[in-house]
């Protein structure tokens, strides 16, 4: 009996080693049984491996591959052979899901007697770290008792005290509850194992170990073999490190030292050996791997450059650097290595294994490129189920009630689980749109799901509306219900039958029914079928994973909870914690494959070529982030404490020092080549290569190589060989290329013309596939330019008619953004309605209360009210409107926030009111005589142009319009108010260029229409926006009267309106007579109007008007002819894409040659004067 511990560098053959001392021993020891032990992730092919080089060893072939008495094992597979007959294997039945439910139970049950973590058991991760914790004290053998005592002597330390002692709470009810079950975690299986052999429960007196790849263990293993050097015949370990390890194992050994890891594992397995008086014996190993002479170079450096620095620089063609612009390029360029290697016969698939330190980095970029190239691979990476969508499923069903708020409705829905049956994918997805877009229109949630009442989706549609409305709106109530039914017919029944349930087992039944009826598990192997047809068999696994692990949780719900009584927000929290560490198992799906996995994941040796990506300065060396509730300094507080012999996880510091260590197994590995892969951007920023790279540069006088899409006439061939691949690879490697050659104004290389010629000749071939016609629309993209082209006349017609019908704010969409202008009104294109409050809606309220007020006084001039009636008038006015049941503001009164609103808009009304009261004084002959008078349509005419064959119709709303009553003349007129909901006065350069055309058309419009001789003199802006200023204290010396009347007048000021006023002398006249006038009526000393003033002469309005028609003809034009073209105006910091909805349909890009179409500002004379040019030139024409 006794220990054997074998050292060997990465060049030395450890696994040879160990067979040769098998065959050895076997020839000596006739009865001897022998035991190959190894990582459970190398299991299987180690097993393989083993057989099959002890039968060469033994010089046997065919059906004898098989030795007697010889298995390859795990621990974990050895604690099955040992004891799976036992009851004490039977007793290990709490799963790890188990055990964070039981955790989770106890933790509820013992929160209050919690020192620090009271506080978090609600937040994310929080359970699992618990469970986690507590695992890992077990697993380092120590008792609750010797946690206690260390909590003990720590009363200078309260946080960590605090935090055993909790430990110890839950550590201790939770050995108590598995006592009472007499069930143990299967995770404390080998610990269990450990003292079932150390009692000589087998005899191993005839037993030989061998144990291979591993360079460290987890204090569990350590124990197992521990028992087995006490017990059986002999153990012998293989490890990694350099010649002369043996001498090192009895110092203080530097934790900075690349093989530390294995030699401390060989202090701890000696110091055992020790203890049980078995002999130890350290050897080195002799036999060397089949590698190439620069993996040997490469051994040497690293071991050399850890020990003493850098060495004299060599030469080494089997190692080589990569370099690439971006993730993609980068696994793009070893796909085309592998590739190439593949069809030129010099490798198989198996023949690649790809590391990189955070495989999540590109998790979703290498399966979509290899599946470009045509290359199997296995991704051997953790990969969670929580985001599953049968997780996601169950999460949202059981946090539905009471609340059943949209989102959790949407996303439950979503996760496509719940389709009823003889309903195809593409119908209820249509159907969930349309619910989304009306529930999130009508703020539908909570109590209107579950209620059954049909739900119609246009209630302004009956039996009088046309046909055609009627048959859509039936279609559309019909996918309303398909979804609401869901809701309100299955889930809500299911959920309050769930909440009575008596205990936790019947609603798990209840639950796993629920399933069953509603077909959940047949969408599961649906998806698992697709998966399969779509030879995508690590998804289809994944399909059986999620279902057997849901299955699998809620068994253990039922054992860990049973008939205890839980409502279903905890049952839901049971659940989702347990499924917080629930990962998918990987099983590759053929034997030929490309492995891609994670540095320091322990692989088996003899790999051809190794290629280590991701190979950045921010992934390498190795972050470790500690993420146990005992941190790294807790930790080296307890290092002192813990009993002989009993140790807990390492810390960062001594976890990142073995970084170098990983990567120097992870090259090893190899047998031929190594590559080093890193890129150069990750799309934000830049990103330089990794210290390895850059230390292994400096070693081996390298290059770092990238890929040229711009190759000179010599080279075209050899390098477009290794860069096009497969077809769709060629495609897009054209594509490339030709898009660089254009950008940089250089003609296609011949290589790449010939490349061309060969596709063109595939889609020649077969023009109708799917390949073919994506090729031709990445054709296109060459000389893509987001240019609209003009539209014909024919569909000109058919999106607007042969007469055009129009409005003023469409003209001025126009004349801002005619593109826009297309999509608006053309294709008629709308945003998602939301039941959110548009600065449209909130308009339309405001406007409401005015119409409502004006007309409530019946010609009566506003200043004759009192403060307080016009106050009372007006909350009349907005209680009438809320309860008309009018759908137009019914989002007003639908939510608290919403109300908040409402009163918010009621104010700045009272405020416009107030204001206008000064324009409307009493007997100051000014009263309203219209509110919300629409012109083209009713009694007033609209405009009319007759354009070619065409008719241009103008219609639209004029806000009010008042009349001026000049009792000494004996004359009325009009004057027009437009409601706006920000200060906005005339702007001439934007009337000079189309985009202010809105008070000149009313003005044109209500003279039109008149026909008792009153002529319209004033056209004005007034702000509903702004209300009356708070007093505020300038001086310090003024009293608060005289600040009251400084805010007043400072407010009047700015509430004046804005616009244009005719120089007419009775109007004017009549409107000074109010000293508090509203209107912008400035005059100097001697009696001119001043610059600011609003005042024009009739010689420019007529200018103005005339100008505004011929813009409305220009504009109009335009859109007849078929011209949308994306050019949105630009004034200073102000352009027509600042509020648009369809920026991301327009797409505009200065790279992509868009322009703005800029405007020079212009005060009013030089914008007046090039207006009359223009008319001089339109009269020419």
């Amino acid at each position: 009996m006794g220990l054997t511990i074998l050292f060997g560098d990465g060049t030395k053959d450890r696994e040879l080693a160990l067979l040769e001392k098998i065959k050895k021993t076997r020839q000596s020891k006739k009865d001897g049984q022998f035991f190959y032990l190894v990582p459970n992730k190398i299991k299987f092919k180690t097993e393989i491996n083993v057989l099959k080089r002890l039968a060469q060893l033994d010089h046997r072939s065919g059906s004898a591959l098989v030795t007697p008495k010889v298995q390859v094992f795990s621990l974990s597979r050895l604690a099955w052979y040992y004891m799976n007959e036992t009851k004490l294997y039977q007793r290990a039945n709490l799963s790890p899901e188990a055990l964070v439910m039981l955790i989770q139970s106890l933790l509820n049950e013992h929160q209050t007697e919690l020192k620090l973590y009271g506080n978090l058991l609600n937040k994310q991760g929080f359970i699992s770290q618990m469970a986690s914790q507590i695992q890992e004290i077990k697993q380092a053998g120590l008792t609750w008792d010797e946690v206690q005592a260390m909590a003990d002597n720590l009363d200078d330390e309260p946080v960590l005290q605090n935090k055993l002692l909790d430990l110890v709470l839950i550590g201790t009810n939770l050995d108590d509850e598995l006592g009472q079950r007499n069930q143990f975690l299967n995770s404390d299986l080998l610990g269990v194992l450990k003292q079932y052999l150390l009692r000589g429960e087998v005899d191993l007196s005839s037993q030989y170990f061998y144990i291979d790849g591993y360079s460290q263990m987890t204090p569990s293993e350590v124990g197992v073999v521990e028992a087995l050097i006490a017990m059986s015949a002999e153990v012998t370990i293989a490890l990694p490190g350099e010649n002369g390890s043996a001498s090192h194992l009895d110092q203080n050994l530097d934790e900075n030292e690349l093989f530390f890891a294995p030699k401390r594992l060989a202090q701890q397995l000696q110091a055992a050996a020790q203890s049980y008086l078995q002999t130890v014996v350290i050897q080195a190993i002799d036999q060397e791997r089949p590698v190439k002479s620069g993996l040997k170079g490469i051994s040497d450096f690293w071991i050399e450059y850890e020990h003493n620095g850098i060495p004299v620089p060599t030469k080494n063609d089997d190692i080589e650097l990569w370099g690439a612009t971006s993730k993609y390029q980068e696994i793009e360029q070893i796909a085309q290595k592998i590739h190439n290697e593949i069809i030129n016969e010099k490798a198989r698939y198996r023949d690649f294994v790809l590391m990189t330190p955070d495989l999540g980095q590109y998790q979703n970029i290498i399966p979509a490129i290899f599946a470009k190239y045509n290359l199997p691979l296995y991704l051997d990476n953790d990969q969670m189920m929580t985001n599953h969508p049968l997780i996601a499923f169950v999460k949202q069903l059981l946090n539905l009630s009471p609340q059943y708020s949209l989102n959790s409705i949407l996303n439950l829905l979503k996760t496509e689980l719940l389709i009823p049956k003889d309903t195809d994918i593409k119908t209820y997805r249509e159907a969930l749109a349309i619910t989304e877009n009306f529930a999130l229109s009508k703020n539908y949630f909570g109590q209107r799901w579950i209620d059954p009442k049909v739900w119609k989706y246009d209630y302004q549609i009956d039996e009088n509306s046309e046909e055609s409305l009627r048959q859509r709106a039936s279609e559309n109530d019909a996918q309303l219900a398909l979804i609401h039914d869901q809701i309100s017919q299955k889930i809500a029944p299911f959920l309050t039958q769930l909440s009575q349930s008596p205990n936790v087992r019947k609603m798990v039944q209840q639950l796993y029914q629920f399933l069953k009826d509603q077909g959940v598990d047949q969408r599961i192997l649906v998806w698992r079928d697709q998966a399969v047809a779509n030879g995508d068999m690590s998804a289809a696994q994944q399909m059986e994973q999620v279902w057997n692990q849901l299955m699998a949780i809620l068994d253990d719900t039922v054992t860990v909870f049973d008939q205890q009584s839980l409502t279903i927000s905890e049952l839901n929290e049971a659940l989702m914690a347990a499924f917080s560490n629930a990962k998918y198992s990987g099983i590759p799906a053929a034997m030929d494959q490309v492995l891609v996995t994670e540095t320091g994941m322990v692989q088996l040796v003899g790999v051809p070529n190794v290629i280590i990506f991701g190979a950045t300065n921010i992934n390498l060396p190795a972050t470790v982030h500690q993420k146990s509730l005992l941190q790294d300094l807790d930790r080296k507080k307890l290092q002192k404490q813990l009993p002989d012999g009993k140790k807990l996880r390492d810390t960062t510091d001594i976890l990142m020092a073995q970084d170098s260590l990983n990567l120097y197994q992870a090259m090893m590995i190899g047998e031929r080549k190594i590559i080093w892969s890193f890129p150069t951007s990750d799309g934000n920023s830049k990103l330089k290569p990794s210290t390895y790279v850059e230390r292994l540069q400096r070693a081996f006088q390298l290059p770092i190589q990238q890929i040229s899409y711009l190759t000179d006439e010599q080279k075209d061939l050899i390098e477009l060989d290794q860069l096009t691949g497969t077809i769709a690879s060629a495609r897009a490697q054209f594509i490339l290329a030709a898009g660089i050659a254009q950008q940089n104004q250089q003609p296609l290389a011949a290589g790449w013309q010939l490349v061309k010629k060969a596709l063109d000749e595939v889609q020649q071939n077969y023009p109708d596939t799917s390949d073919i016609q994506k090729y031709k629309k990445l054709l296109t993209s060459l000389n893509y330019r987001n240019q609209s082209e003009q539209i014909e006349k024919t569909l000109v017609q058919a999106l607007f008619g042969t007469e055009l019908k129009t409005s003023i704010s469409r003209l001025e969409t126009y004349a801002k953004n005619p593109y826009e202008f297309l999509l608006h009104y053309g294709l008629k294109l709308q945003p998602r309605s939301e039941m959110e409050l548009t600065a449209g809606e909130q308009g339309s309220l405001m406007h409401a209360i005015l119409e409502k007020v004006f007309i409530q006084l019946k010609k009566e001039p506003l200043g004759a009210l009192s403060n307080e009636a016009l106050e009372q008038l007006e909350t009349q006015t907005l209680k009438s409107i809320l309860a008309a049941d009018d759908p137009t503001f019914e989002i007003f009164t639908t939510s608290k926030r919403f109300e908040f609103i409402t009163r918010n808009l009621a104010e700045r009304v009272h405020y416009a009111l107030v204001n206008m009261q000064r324009g409307q004084r009493e007997n100051a002959g000014i009263i309203t005589q219209g509110t919300e008078t629409t012109f083209g349509q009713g009694l007033l005419k609209p405009l009319q142009f007759k354009m070619g064959e065409n008719l241009v119709t103008v219609r639209g709303k004029v806000d009010r319009y008042d009349m001026v009553h000049n009792s000494q003349r004996d004359q009325n007129y009009l004057a027009i108010i437009d409601y706006k909901s920000k200060q906005r006065k005339f702007n001439y350069t934007e009337a000079f260029n189309g985009l202010e055309l809105q008070l000149l058309t009313y003005w044109e419009a209500m003279n039109l229409n008149q026909t008792n001789g009153m002529k319209v003199q004033a056209a004005n802006f007034m702000e509903l926006q702004r209300g009356i200023h708070e007093p505020f204290v300038q001086t310090g010396q003024e009293t608060y009267q005289f600040q009251q009347q400084t805010a007043v007048q400072e407010s009047k000021q700015e509430l004046k309106y804005q616009g244009l006023i005719e120089d007419d002398e009775g109007f004017i006249e009549q409107l000074e007579m109010n000293d508090d006038t509203p209107y912008r009526i400035e005059r100097k000393a001697d009696g001119k109007f001043k610059a600011n003033s609003d005042v024009v002469t009739s010689e420019k309005l007529e200018t103005l008007l005339k100008y505004n028609k011929a813009q409305i003809k220009t504009l109009a034009g335009k859109i007849l002819a078929g011209k949308f073209p994306i050019a949105p105006y630009r004034q200073g910091t102000h352009n027509g894409l600042q509020y648009t909805d369809y920026r991301d349909v327009i797409q505009f890009d200065a790279m992509l040659n868009n322009k703005y179409r800029d405007l020079k500002s212009l005060k009013a004379p030089e914008a007046l004067k090039q207006m009359q040019a223009k008319l001089l030139e339109q009269e020419g024409k």
